[in-house]
């Protein structure tokens, strides 16, 4: 990824992990995965997406707690 900066911002897409032969469950977290296959912009949408949602259902307590373990569970 690093030979490439085109793919730090964009990504390798899903299929770079399967053509060099890496364990795709042998990231640190999702959010690394992400990183990986969908770059910087993949991350900001995610994040975009992530606020929008937490602002939606912030008056819907179990939705809203459900979002944000959800993301909190993404870091193991």
């Amino acid at each position: 990824m690093l030979e490439n900066p085109f793919n730090l911002i964009f990504g390798s897409g899903r299929n770079f992990i399967a053509k060099s032969n890496l364990n795709p469950s042998a990231f640190d977290s999702d959010y690394v995965y992400m990183l990986i296959n969908f770059g910087i912009v993949g991350i900001i949408i995610m994040l975009i997406v992530s606020i929008l949602m937490i602002y939606t259902y912030r008056k819907k307590i179990i939705v809203f707690e459900l979002i944000i373990f959800g993301l909190i569970c993404g870091l193991s």
